[in-house]
């Protein structure tokens, strides 16, 4: 006699504009392509509001404005700085870049546009929803409702009614995927609507359903934390650091810094499987998407004009004084990390190696800004640290 398995029902998700928000529209990104990746497979459907599917693109015109600024601002700068480079056959073109917001914007919202035709995305209608239901919440401090702004309170009320009809239509109960604390308070007053606060979360129930082995993967995690804290550290140092614009109270002598920065300590914040490829049947590789803290101290060497004189005539400065001092700064980031395994004689999973570690999937972190507040005076330590000659004025 054949045996039949069942088949897991389709899960119905609804995304709130937060979670755009806080994958900085990166349509490429391992998690979107995953979630196109299971509703091909039949084991999601999607749904955007109207009202979210206009905050997102309102959210794309509002970053592509601010990076149009960001970097007009940055170029006056550079133009500035880099007059030398002028009559260069090389780089006298880097003084003509320009950064078009509506081309950047119109580039955007059309990723956008493919993610919902490729993911198949239904967009809910809020014309059903009635205003007085909204509204007896508001008045009742019903959440959505309950921190007195308005503006933002609304829209998200009316969206979360949408998806609610959905569900009662479908009859079905409609996971909501939301970083936004409202939609959690909102969809704990409702049975049909189940809070997950982020896809990662999403993705790591379908998976536990689908394995019986991940429990075992995140046993593998943990005995070999330490290993995995090292390669996020390596990593780390290894990332971009500059001073803020008024360290050192201005009196820094451009491009003579040098910044080495020291990992103190890490933790695992949360950690989520969000996918097992298992194209190698013998050597799975599990993604963990993890949100970690950071704690590092900089250890920074600048030239100081805070005591020097100007010299008019060689244009210069003498009697700079070279500073060498340390910060201490933390940082809370998302980090993708790809394990190897490998299965041995009993078929049992075991760890192999590190396989990817990405700290900036989105690319929201850029540059870490070092910030001229709480340093503490560590010159016998830094004076092993820089050589002297390498800061001596020519």
């Amino acid at each position: 006699m054949l045996e039949k398995t069942i088949k897991q029902p389709i899960r119905l998700v609804a995304l709130d504009t937060e979670v755009f928000d806080k994958a900085n529209f990166n349509f490429q990104s391992k998690i979107f392509q995953k979630l196109i990746e299971l509703v091909r497979a039949e084991k999601i459907s999607i749904y955007l509001t109207t009202i979210t599917h206009q905050e997102i693109s309102e959210h794309i015109h509002r970053k592509a404005k601010q990076a149009a600024s960001g970097f007009k601002k940055l170029h006056k700068d550079f133009r500035e700085q880099a007059k030398i480079i002028y009559y260069s056959s090389k780089y006298q073109k880097l003084l003509n870049l320009t950064l078009e917001e509506e081309e950047l914007m119109n580039e955007l919202r059309e990723q956008f546009s493919d993610f919902i035709e490729k993911s198949q995305i239904e967009i809910l209608s809020i014309k059903t929803v009635s205003p007085e239901d909204i509204f007896a919440k508001y008045f009742k401090s019903i959440a959505p409702f309950h921190n007195g702004q308005k503006k933002h309170e609304f829209p998200d009320a009316f969206a979360l009614a949408a998806i609610e009809e959905k569900a009662k239509k479908e009859n079905r109960k409609i996971y909501v995927i939301s970083g936004d604390k409202d939609w959690l308070e909102a969809s704990n007053q409702s049975e049909h609507l189940i809070y997950k606060e982020s896809i990662d979360k999403l993705l790591e129930d379908i998976i536990a359903q689908e394995s019986d082995e991940i429990d075992l993967c995140y046993e593998i995690f943990e005995d070999n934390l330490e290993e995995i804290k090292e390669e996020i550290s390596s990593i780390f140092i290894e990332g971009e650091f500059s001073l803020s614009d008024d360290f050192a109270y201005g009196y820094l002598e451009p491009g003579s810094e040098y910044i080495e920065v020291v990992v103190d300590v890490i933790n695992i914040i949360d950690k989520s499987i969000v996918d097992i490829n298992n194209q190698e049947v013998e050597y799975p590789i599990i993604t963990f998407e993890l949100k970690i803290d950071i704690s590092y101290t900089a250890h920074i060497s600048y030239d100081s004009t805070e005591y020097a004189f100007w010299d008019s005539e060689d244009h210069a400065y003498y009697n700079i004084q070279n500073v060498t001092e340390k910060l201490k700064q933390k940082i809370v980031i998302s980090v993708e990390l790809e394990i190897l395994l490998f299965r041995d004689e009993l078929h049992h999973l075991c760890f192999n190696a590190i396989e990817n570690v990405d700290l900036d999937t989105n690319g929201s972190i850029g540059t870490i800004v070092l910030v001229d507040e709480g340093f503490e005076e560590n010159q016998e330590e830094l004076d092993s640290c820089f050589s002297p000659d390498e800061y001596d004025d020519n």
